[in-house]
Order: C-alpha cells, then sequence, then structure tokens
C-alpha cells in the first residue's frame, strides 16, 4: 500500500504500521531492554535489529513517525550516532540517512539536549574546515548532521559530490538541496492577489512562511472524477434536484491550499474543471506547486493572497472549499461572507472549522502554554513537547495519539497557532441562518453511519440541532474539525 503512488497517504496506515511493528521479535526485544542497554551496546544491537525492517524503513522515509515508543527509540540513537560520528567510529549509513531523511520530514521535531546541540556544533565545525581546506566532504559527516539540520542551510552543500551515491543518499540530498532549491525558483513565478494588509492576516502568514503546513511527500488522491449532481448524492447532502442535473463543474476555488494535498486531491476530483487555490504563505504555496508538477497536474492555478481579498478574483465558482481556514482569520464571518461572493447560483460550499467540544483537551494545553509563557519557536515546541510527553499520556492521552503531535509545523498548528476560533454546532446554525445559507450535510461517511443509527429519521442528518445532541454524547466525534457543505438559500 505504501508502494502504491497515490492510493493514500501514508500517515492514514501509521497507527496499523507500528501495531504491527510492535509484534515483530526484533521491536519486542528492543522495547523489553531500551532502559537497560549502555550506550554502546544499545546503538550497536538497535541498529543490528531493525535496520533490515523494510516496512519501518519504508514508512520513515515517507512519513513522520506516530508512536512515542518508537520515537524514543530513535531519539535515543540519534544522539548516539553524532557522538560514534565525531569519535570516527563507523556506523551503519544506509539506516542514518533513513532516519535523517526522517528528521526530515517531521521537520527536525525530536528533542535536542544540550549534549546534542554541543556535538552539532563541532560537527558543523569540521565539515566547514574540511571545506576552507578543499577536502573532499565526508558523506557520513553530512548524514549525520542532516539527523539535526536541514543540509539546505550550509554554504557548502554546493561542494557535495552526489556522483556514485547509494540511492538512499541521492534521496536525502534530493529532497533537502534540489527541491528546496527548486520551491525558492517557482516563489519567484507565482502571482499575488494584493498585497496583504490585514494584520491578522500578517501573523498567520509569518507562521505558515517559517513553518509551512504540512510537510509530506506522497499523498493519495480520488480515482474517479465526479459531478455536480454525483457529489450531492454521495454525500447524502440532499434530495436530487433537477438544476444539479448534467450540471458541469467548470470553475472551483480551494481558499487556502496549503503545501497542495487538498488542490491536488480536489483537481483529481473535480478533473476537467479549472482550479483555483489561493494561500497566504509564499512558501507553502511553492511546496504544492513543485508537489503538483510532480504529480503531472496543469489544471491548477495558484495564487498569493488572503481570503479577504477574493472579490478581486475574476468570475464566479461552482464549488469552493475552505477547510481550516476560517478559523484562523481575524473574523471568520466576514472572511465567509467574501467566499459567498464568489459562489455561483446553486454552487456548492465546502467548510471546516474547529469544535469547541472536539478541541477541550486542547484548549486546556493551549491555556497551559501562554500560563508558562512557553514561545511558539522550534526550540520552544520541542522543549514543552518533550517535557509534557509523560504527563500527556496519563492525562491527555487522545493528544498524543494525534497526528498533528510528530511534525513541528502539526504540532505549532494545533498547540501555538496565533489565531484560533471555535464554534460549536448551535453556533453555526445560527451563523448559516444569518448568511442565509442550507445546510446539506457532512463529508463524513464514518460520522454518518454512526449518527444515523441512533437519529434514523429521514431528514435527521440535516439538523443541527440533532447533531449537537449527538457531538455532546460522542465529543471527540469532531476531533478533526467540523466539514460541512452549504448552499445559498
Amino acid at each position: 500500500m505504501l508502494a502504491k503512488p497515490s492510493l493514500l497517504k501514508p500517515i492514514q496506515l501509521s497507527y496499523s504500521i507500528f501495531s504491527l511493528l510492535k509484534k515483530h521479535p526484533e521491536t519486542i526485544d528492543i522495547l523489553n531492554n531500551f532502559h537497560r542497554l549502555n550506550e554502546e551496546s544499545f546503538q550497536e544491537s538497535t541498529i543490528e535489529k531493525i535496520k533490515d525492517i523494510k516496512l519501518l524503513k519504508e514508512y520513515m522515509e515517507l512519513a513522520p513517525i506516530t508512536d512515542i515508543q518508537f520515537e524514543a527509540i530513535l531519539l535515543r540513537l540519534r544522539s548516539l550516532i553524532i557522538k560514534r560520528q565525531l569519535k570516527n567510529y563507523s556506523t551503519d549509513l544506509d539506516f542514518t540517512t533513513s532516519l535523517s531523511i526522517q528528521c526530515f520530514v517531521n521537520e527536525y521535531i525530536f528533542y535536542e539536549s544540550e549534549d546534542d546541540t554541543s556535538n552539532i556544533i563541532k560537527l558543523e565545525k569540521r565539515i566547514d574546515k574540511a571545506s576552507k581546506d578543499k577536502k573532499e566532504l565526508s558523506m557520513n559527516d553530512i548524514v549525520t548532521l542532516a539527523l539535526f539540520r536541514p543540509i539546505s542551510k550550509y554554504n557548502w552543500k554546493k561542494e557535495i559530490n552526489n556522483q556514485n551515491q547509494d540511492h538512499r543518499i541521492k534521496k536525502l540530498l534530493k529532497i533537502q538541496i534540489e527541491e528546496v532549491h527548486e520551491e525558492v525558483t517557482i516563489s519567484k513565478s507565482i502571482k499575488k492577489i494584493k498585497n496583504i494588509s490585514n494584520k491578522v492576516s500578517k501573523l498567520v502568514r509569518n507562521q505558515y512562511e517559517e513553518n509551512p503546513y504540512p510537510r509530506w511527500i506522497k499523498t493519495g488522491f480520488p480515482e474517479q472524477a465526479i459531478s455536480l449532481e454525483s457529489l450531492k448524492k454521495n454525500f447524502g447532502l440532499q434530495k436530487n434536484e433537477k438544476e444539479y442535473k448534467n450540471k458541469k463543474i467548470t470553475k472551483v476555488l480551494i481558499a487556502g491550499c496549503g503545501t497542495g494535498q487538498h488542490s491536488i486531491a480536489s483537481s483529481r476530483r473535480y478533473r476537467n474543471s479549472e482550479i483555483t487555490a489561493i494561500d497566504l504563505s509564499l512558501k507553502s504555496l511553492s511546496y504544492a506547486f513543485r508537489k503538483t508538477k510532480e504529480y503531472d497536474i496543469d489544471n491548477i492555478n495558484y495564487l498569493h493572497g488572503d481570503i479577504l481579498d477574493v472579490d478581486a478574483l475574476y468570475g464566479e465558482f461552482d464549488i469552493i472549499e475552505s477547510a481550516g481556514v476560517l478559523h484562523h482569520m481575524d473574523d471568520p464571518i466576514k472572511g465567509w461572507k467574501k467566499l459567498m461572493g464568489k459562489l455561483a447560483p446553486n454552487g456548492l460550499m465546502m467548510i471546516g472549522l474547529y469544535s469547541k467540544i472536539a478541541r477541550e483537551d486542547i484548549n486546556n494545553v493551549r491555556k497551559s502554554i501562554l500560563k508558562e509563557n512557553i514561545p511558539g519557536t522550534e526550540n520552544g515546541i520541542r522543549k514543552f513537547r518533550s517535557l509534557k510527553i509523560n504527563n500527556w499520556l496519563i492525562n491527555n492521552p487522545s493528544i498524543t495519539v494525534s497526528r498533528d503531535f510528530f511534525t513541528l509545523s502539526e504540532c505549532r498548528d494545533l498547540f501555538f497557532h496565533v489565531k484560533e476560533h471555535t464554534f460549536d454546532l448551535l453556533q453555526i446554525k445560527e451563523i448559516l441562518n444569518d448568511l442565509n445559507l442550507k445546510f446539506l450535510g457532512f463529508a463524513s461517511y464514518a460520522k454518518l453511519r454512526s449518527f444515523i443509527k441512533n437519529y434514523p429519521g429521514e431528514d435527521s442528518i440535516y439538523s443541527l440541532d440533532l447533531w449537537h445532541e449527538f457531538e455532546l454524547k460522542n465529543r471527540s466525534a469532531f476531533s478533526g474539525m467540523y466539514q460541512f457543505w452549504v448552499t445559498k438559500k
């Protein structure tokens, strides 16, 4: 399943994969002896045991590790590898490369100790000296440094000899140097709607410039195109109405596309349509553009700008999708109204908003962050996460199984966002009435099945009062966010 080019997002398999890996004899032995082995024996025996577990290495190079126990093992190995490298002891370069790719994929979220920082500085100086002395750079040194720092930040990256390298090392150099350079080039070609002027929009933009959200290697997308009529029928949105019969989807707007997974999936779902995708972050857009080219997709037009300026876009859209964006705006309703102004008659709009009920634990953590005055910097996030892991495992287990907990940009988005609003379904019902919008249903089959068991009435799925009642009994039902479809009345 991981090998399929676009079957699914690899992280969707993460819980199953780590559950399976924990049944592996070698893994059981590592976990049982984790706290008993000294540094030397731990590194040698652990790498020897796990280096040939193909599933683990394959996954490490595609998506972030989402298991606290495995993270602890890799964290310890990483510290030991750099110590050994500084002493010029040989290590398994193949495994170190896979781990370096994993650290890049998770955006270096692993905690960095004072010893680690000291060793990083020593290794940086050693590579710098080799560069100044015009010596060939040691690939072992570079791959080891890549466990802690992105290679693209160093001036000596141009001196790396990429010839005759192992395919895994070539992959590391590709994602850390070539693709980063390509994104810088792309950023100069992306057109701007208008200069971003709203103060909160600027703060949000700065966050995603520092940490484009999320970094990904592979994604999944629909195999078949879909019509407007089928879209409504498939989601059980409402009874089939004649105005949707044979109506084609020609123009789609993705308002807040991030790093491109949403826009790429939409381009396959609405295959014969023109997709316009906008975002505040130029770095996120550049990432999205590069991945779009990689998938050989040509029906997406990326634009840099704010939802508040969408009225500058030409024409109206048959579909508008904005998932997880409005709740980060200064005034979500103002942004929503701007999007409504671009929705064609009988068009459909999919909105994603955070649930106040489902995010209760997260909001409690955010309050403690504010109380403890912990900065939303990369080091602040790493240290806070490391300090709280054991406590959360006991008191907030739902947080440490959240996939957002395991990459820097997503952890920042989860706990340290510069602006966030939450809603409940009764509030959303009022907003829809004020905006003269008709609720068509939620974009989730799993939730729909569970709901219908409890509320079997024919039209119950269109009642936000009943959905609110359902959520009060199932408080994690919308742990991701509410994602629902609406249309103008």
